[in-house]
């Protein structure tokens, strides 16, 4: 009897292994809304260079952050690592340019950026509800710069790949759904000669599904 009851107690903890392997493993789906902030002032300082350079005195005014969110999805392929993709939108940044000599006026317009990450995450479990992870990989970005002014509008737009890292944890609501908190950092977005370049930050706070 002694012995029956030793493979029945073994057996439960197999499950239980199991059970928890299984957890931490396996497809997941998020989705996060945040902010994100870039480093403005080179830009503006940039486009203010590129007006006056035709004549024009000038004051350039460029937003420095913006309403953000994210949508991804992963596969965690072990304890400690998986493989994520996901759309990230990292907002519109108002632009405006006075105009001071040697005639007077103003323009308008916003930079949007938006793109795509791919990445590889390790995992970190730090207690049995919060697990920490960390990121790295590549991001496909797309800006679009839209500006008009007394003189006319115009429109430019681009393209190109730049590192991402980020960092950030998890806590584990029920086996299916979480919290995750996420900072992500990207190198280089955008284009100097085309739509202003800058580094980009972004914070979100994200509902994650494991499925």
């Amino acid at each position: 009897m002694k012995l029956k009851r030793s493979h029945l107690a073994a057996a439960i903890v197999l499950l239980h292994a199991a059970s928890a392997f299984a957890q931490e493993t396996g497809p997941y789906v998020g989705a996060g809304l945040g902010a994100a902030s870039i480093d403005g002032d080179p830009m503006a300082q940039q486009l203010s260079r590129d007006i006056a350079a035709q004549g024009f005195t000038n004051r350039v005014q460029l937003d420095q952050t913006s309403a953000a969110f994210k949508l991804y999805g992963g596969y965690r392929l072990h304890r400690h690592f998986g493989l994520e993709a996901g759309y990230v939108n990292f907002g519109k940044y108002d632009l405006s340019v006075d105009i001071q000599s040697p005639v007077s006026g103003r323009g308008t317009g916003d930079i949007k950026a938006h793109g795509f990450d791919f990445a590889a995450v390790g995992f970190l479990p730090a207690t049995d509800t919060i697990t920490l992870f960390g990121k790295i990989g590549a991001h496909r970005w797309n800006t679009k710069l839209r500006f008009g002014g007394p003189g006319g509008s115009f429109e430019e737009s681009a393209s190109g790949w730049t590192p991402v890292v980020g960092a950030g944890a998890i806590a584990n609501l029920t086996r299916s759904l979480g919290l995750r908190f996420d900072v992500d950092y990207y190198n280089e977005i955008g284009d100097k000669d085309k739509t202003g370049e800058s580094e980009v930050a972004m914070l979100t706070v994200n509902l994650l599904y494991r499925f």
